[in-house]
């Protein structure tokens, strides 16, 4: 639970960081485009143009990292629950044809048939 909330945390930073540094890139050419002079449009490309892609590279890189970790946790639920299925197959004391005991979660999960 506590994971999830840190990637959901993360997945809007990642967002709000694009969103900010595309808004900064697009001031930064507005003030570009105002003026003729390359004096002038010097500092916007240097605050707008420049801070705004850092921006949204930092966003585009903590929003791939809350990707990465959601697939990991994935990966380690799929895990668990493949080893609890494969533990309860090896301890299994039943006659043949009877169903496999399992969480209705491993049902939905994972299929494995059952060797005589």
């Amino acid at each position: 639970m506590r994971e999830q909330r840190f990637q959901q945390i993360m997945t809007l930073v990642g967002a709000f960081f694009m969103v900010l540094g595309l808004i900064a890139i697009a001031i930064g050419w507005y003030g570009t485009a105002r003026t003729g002079y390359v004096f002038e449009q010097i500092p916007y490309l240097v605050s707008g143009g420049l801070f705004g892609l850092g921006l949204t590279f930092t966003g585009a890189l903590v929003f791939f990292s809350s990707w990465l970790a959601r697939i990991v946790q994935l990966q380690r639920q799929q895990n668990e629950l493949t080893q609890r299925l494969l533990d309860q197959l090896s301890n299994e004391d039943s006659v043949d044809g009877e169903e496999v005991p399992a969480t209705r979660e491993m049902r939905h999960t994972i299929a494995i048939p059952r060797a005589r």
